[in-house]
């Protein structure tokens, strides 16, 4: 998966594509300062999907709060390049793939409080479900 954005970062600036570039400049910085951190070479796939799923959450953020700011040019932004940064998650759950799992959880946890069902369903869907998601519909489960 690292190998693929990397290859997507050259090819894009052949293309001369200015926007993409620079997101995969920053996605690539943020796979080295993992990498530093983590004294690794590598970066497994799962980490990658960590990193590009903070990415995304960041991105979301900024959005909410330039809309709020009435800087529409700036949640434009944000908004191309949260675009540029799923492209290259995997494919998201639906909210009835989510509602199935949880419900599961929930009934094999028999009792269990929000956290404790919230941590499991996380453990199980991370990097396949936005975590607002899960928790809307644990939330909806336990009541």
């Amino acid at each position: 998966m690292q190998d693929t954005i990397l290859s997507d970062l050259s090819t894009s600036m052949k293309a001369q594509e200015k926007d993409k570039v620079a997101v995969l400049r920053m996605i690539k910085a943020a796979f080295l300062n993992a990498e530093k951190a983590d004294g690794k070479k590598a970066l497994s796939d799962e980490e990658v999907t960590a990193i590009l799923s903070k990415e995304v959450k960041k991105r979301r953020e900024s959005e909410a709060a330039f809309a709020e700011g009435g800087r529409d040019d700036l949640v434009q932004q944000e908004k191309l390049e949260r675009e540029i940064i799923e492209a290259y998650l995997p494919e998201q759950m639906t909210e009835e793939e989510i509602l199935k799992i949880v419900t599961t959880i929930a009934e094999r946890m028999n009792g269990a409080d929000f956290g404790a069902v919230m941590g499991a369903a996380m453990q199980e869907l991370k990097g396949k479900a936005d975590g607002n998601k899960v928790k809307q519909v644990v939330q909806q489960v336990l009541n």
